[in-house]
């Protein structure tokens, strides 16, 4: 639901004709039923990249001094960083999507092995 509300909220503000209050109940319970259905790997998605996003924000406190809560930190004003910032989000998401999936594999390939 949580996911589906930040959808929600980022879609309608492009459209502010639309009423918001319907959309946003619609889109909520698709992300609900979407999460249930997806649980598996929605939870490694939203772990790989919410441990990436923790990642870079405390990196960037550290070098900046300002809180988590003010990330990206204000002190950054040139774009190129703001890009280094979010491409090293990216790359971090992936490689931690792509940890979790293969020690998934490999744990089913040994529970395979006991039958």
């Amino acid at each position: 639901a949580g996911f589906g509300l930040l959808v929600a909220s980022v879609l309608l503000q492009g459209w502010p004709a639309i009423p918001q209050a319907p959309a946003v109940i619609i889109l909520c319970i698709l992300g609900g039923i979407a999460a249930v259905s997806l649980q598996s790997p929605l939870i490694k998605l939203f772990t790989a990249f919410g441990g990436a996003w923790t990642v870079i924000a405390s990196i960037g406190g550290l070098l900046t001094g300002q809180s988590l809560g003010a990330f990206p930190p204000r002190s950054v004003v040139s774009p190129l960083w703001t890009l280094i910032m979010y491409g090293a989000w990216l790359l971090l998401g992936v490689f931690g999507m792509s940890v979790q999936m293969r020690i998934y594999r490999r744990q089913r390939a040994l529970d395979d092995d006991d039958y």
